[in-house]
């Protein structure tokens, strides 16, 4: 089990409903690496980092529509 395993919607990023298709898991957790190096490393105060929606697809993902930083 990875840790996009976790996220809202497994089944649709596995393409398990019926118009889902397969989403591209190493661009989604590439963005998941980049926000954490580039928000959490730099600031240790922050403690969640919450990317919602991510919109991934099969060529990859777009930016968050929206961020919630907690701290």
């Amino acid at each position: 089990m990875s840790m996009l395993d976790g996220i809202q919607g497994p089944r649709h990023a596995e393409g398990g409903c019926a118009a889902a298709t397969p989403v591209n898991r190493e661009a989604l957790a590439d963005i998941i690496i980049k926000g954490y190096r580039s928000l959490v490393s730099d600031f240790p105060e922050i403690v969640e980092l919450d990317l919602n929606p991510v919109f991934a697809h099969q060529e990859g993902c777009d930016p968050a529509a929206d961020v919630r930083i907690g701290r």
